[in-house]
């Protein structure tokens, strides 16, 4: 299931609360790149047993898919939009390890050793995949990137080498974990999701500034972004946030909105927290014992209703619904709904 999510591209499903040009959206989707008739066989060479391929579907006028190579092939109508899973040719040439999506961009980590090991494409407005610039007299900032490009990461010292292991993406920001245990943070920063405190009226493509940061006598082992907010698991398993609290989504017993990293407690103080997922705001954790527990927003239902009438939990709870489930081995939290699988069956929580 890991291994599948790694080899997927999955952008479409996280632009809509993003600003972008629909301009080409009025072409008919009647002419589809993907024509099968128009699919060359031997195109790419086959992949090793070792190797990962990756596909792509969804929008693509935004950049986010990173399939178009110039700006002439990025303009066609029938570009606007990739309707069938398409090899990226971008893992062809580079050993891509991990993807991670937020709306409307990507990013992608690969097994580069020497040189640089993380690219990005898409919106850009709030450096969300790295500060680049157009060449020329113009010298201004790239808002939008078609193809992957490659991210620089702030260094100590000229001979350090940062391996990143783990990322995630949130609307407009993202996050980034080294081998050591240290956070990238970069984008937007509105709501303190980069783990500092927001600066009003900063201009993210002015500062473009990627936060560097460690929890302190804590080893971060695991990342995810929200909308507009971050967690981090650590060794123990413990779980951290920061960022956009309205909904109850930090989880640490409030409804503010801060960029203090701050523990979420609840019922999951004394548990140890293997995995979250979070798309937008509404958070589940998995522990090691195979149970879960929810919190933030719930008015679909998405936590199974553990608050009664209350659509917004601020304080992690167990899924005791679940229980006759046996052991969950996976989950996942959409915008208005949530899944877990138990090894045998997917069983969805929503009303």
């Amino acid at each position: 299931m890991e291994n599948f999510r790694k080899c997927v591209l999955k952008v479409c499903s996280r632009v809509f609360s993003r600003d972008y040009s629909t301009k080409r959206w009025k072409y008919k989707k009647s002419v589809i790149l993907q024509d099968e008739e128009r699919v060359t066989v031997d195109k790419y060479r086959i992949a090793g047993p070792k190797e990962y391929r990756v596909y792509a579907w969804g929008l693509s006028e935004t950049g986010a898919l990173g399939v178009s190579r110039n700006l002439w092939q990025h303009k066609q109508a029938n570009a606007a939009f990739v309707q069938h899973p398409t090899r990226h040719s971008f893992a062809t040439s580079h050993d891509v390890q991990d993807v991670a999506c937020g709306y409307g961009f990507s990013l992608f980590r690969t097994k580069e050793v020497k040189g640089i090991q993380l690219f990005g494409c898409g919106i850009n407005t709030d450096c969300q995949v790295g500060f680049h610039k157009h060449g020329g007299v113009t010298n201004r900032p790239m808002e939008l990137m078609i193809y992957p490009a490659p991210i620089e990461l702030p260094r100590v010292t000229e001979k350090e080498k940062t391996r990143i292991k783990n990322m995630d993406a949130g609307r407009a920001h993202a996050i980034l974990l080294s081998e050591t245990g240290e956070v990238f943070a970069m984008g937007n920063n509105s709501y303190g999701q980069l783990g500092r405190e927001s600066v009003e009226g900063e201009d993210y493509m002015k500062s473009h500034i990627i936060h560097r940061f460690k929890i302190p006598e804590e080893t971060v082992v695991n990342v995810c972004c929200g909308q507009d907010h971050s967690m981090f698991i650590t060794q123990s398993g413990k779980v951290f946030s920061c960022g956009w609290g309205a909904d109850g989504q930090t989880g640490n017993g409030t409804y503010d909105t801060s960029g203090r990293v701050t523990q979420a407690l609840g019922d999951i103080k004394d548990e140890k927290i293997v995995k979250l997922t979070c798309a937008a705001d509404c958070v589940l954790a998995l522990n090691a014992k195979g149970e879960v527990f929810g919190w933030g927003n719930t008015e679909y239902g998405q936590l199974s209703n553990v608050g009664g009438s209350v659509q917004q939990i601020n304080t992690p709870v167990r899924l005791s619904t679940l229980a006759g489930l046996g052991k969950i081995t996976d989950i996942a939290a959409g915008g208005s709904y949530c899944l877990v699988l138990n090894g045998k069956n997917f069983f969805s929580l929503r009303l």
